[in-house]
């Protein structure tokens, strides 16, 4: 079952400020929601009744009845009321409870909102690459090294970088034949931004994956996949929604690209399994 909050905490990126308003006040009273009518709603959080009917838009929920009905039936599930914080002294099986429901979530709203005739795009770009840099910072970089190893497997030319001078360098010696794919969850991380803006300098095809449409890398890339993001608990070790919302789509990406070029990579794909393979029994 679709968790209502979590879609309300993944869109959050993208709403107004107002919208913001209202979304913190019914993820921090989500029980009281479905015994108030829009009015009475409107007046505790101290936001107008339009920017309510806009809110439910955003989130892709049919007016603030359907809102209530799905949070009524969130309440009805009690694993899918588990997705509160993380807090200090917590047990081991509430912990297990509330994470697997954070990333099941993250999966299934990707799979849900992920743009099928995009996803098409950016194969076919990766398979007219010559090389390809991927680049993300922080804990975007994780990803990054995923797609490249996945990729370069099947015989694509790939590095990845968390490292701007390095990445610029690089993208300096690259042509209109290549491509650029950069990882920014927020969609505002500063050298994701410049680097978008040296592509589009040297005419170097970009992909973005981003949870933020609103971003500022969002306008300066040739294309975008939007990952998603169900909130991250205020006790954590990283980005860990968004991260699986990632490699979700890196997956989906790498699977695409061998539906639809299988006979071309297959040897590639057997060469570097027995390469592997050939380490491991040397050591056996």
């Amino acid at each position: 079952m679709d968790n209502v909050l979590n879609r309300i905490m993944a869109k959050e990126a993208e709403m107004s400020k107002k919208e913001q308003v209202l979304a913190k006040y019914i993820e921090q009273n989500y029980r009281d929601i479905i015994e108030i009518s829009v009015h009475e709603l409107a007046a505790r959080s101290k936001i107008s009744a339009a920017t309510i009917v806009r809110f439910c838009k955003t989130i892709g929920v049919d007016g603030f009845s359907d809102l209530k009905l799905k949070i009524s039936a969130m309440l009805g599930n009690s694993e899918e009321v588990e997705y509160a914080e993380i807090k200090p002294g917590e047990k081991i099986d509430s912990i297990n409870t509330k994470m697997a429901t954070r990333l099941k979530t993250a999966i299934d709203v990707t799979s849900r909102e992920l743009d099928q005739e995009e996803v098409t795009k950016a194969v076919e770009a990766i398979h007219k690459a010559k090389q390809i840099q991927v680049f993300g910072v922080g804990a975007s970089k994780l990803p990054g090294e995923d797609f490249e190893q996945k990729f370069l497997r099947i015989g694509k030319f790939v590095t990845s970088s968390c490292d701007f001078h390095i990445a610029g360098a690089h993208l300096g010696s690259m042509t209109k034949n290549d491509l650029l794919i950069a990882i920014s969850n927020s969609g505002n991380t500063k050298e994701v931004i410049d680097l978008l803006q040296v592509a589009q300098e040297f005419g170097v095809k970009s992909i973005l994956l981003t949870s933020n449409s609103e971003g500022e890398a969002v306008a300066l890339a040739d294309q975008v996949l939007m990952n998603q993001s169900v909130g991250e608990p205020i006790l954590r070790s990283g980005a860990t929604t968004s991260l699986i919302s990632q490699l979700f789509i890196i997956d989906i990406l790498i699977f695409s690209y061998l539906s639809k070029y299988n006979n071309k990579v297959k040897n590639n794909l057997n060469n570097s399994r027995h390469a592997i393979n050939t380490h491991k029994e040397g050591r056996a």
